[in-house]
């Protein structure tokens, strides 16, 4: 018995319903929870926003990387549908969001330029 390749779309539909399976846990969970969900609050950065820099670990649930540049000005009239790290239901990057990731930009390296940031693809 031969067991079938599967396609980029089948591998696709895997990933679409695991992360609509985890959404739902997580709001189920957190639903009467007293922590208070701050993360609307912070500014949002596309992957090709991104300068990634050394890798600083992985593992089964993906690998984490320094973030040594940012380019805060790029996502200016940009969709929600063209950023994949922003959520889905912004239309457009808010007014006092551009500030802050100015801001974030600004700051990504320490003044012995380290990198101040990582992220987890």
């Amino acid at each position: 018995m031969t067991s079938a390749t599967p396609t980029p779309q089948d591998k696709q539909a895997v990933r679409d319903a695991g992360t609509a399976y985890a959404q739902k846990e997580i709001a189920r969970v957190f639903e009467n929870s007293s922590i208070e969900d701050r993360s609307a609050a912070f500014p949002k950065f596309a992957r090709d926003e991104l300068g990634l820099g050394k890798l600083l670990g992985k593992g089964g649930f993906g690998a984490v990387y320094e973030v040594n540049k940012f380019n805060a000005a790029s996502a200016t009239g940009r969709t929600a549908s063209s950023r994949s790290l922003m959520d889905a239901g912004d239309a457009q990057v808010e007014e006092g969001e551009m500030e802050s990731r100015a801001f974030i930009a600004e700051h990504c390296l320490r003044n012995n330029s380290d990198c101040r940031y990582a992220v987890k693809l």
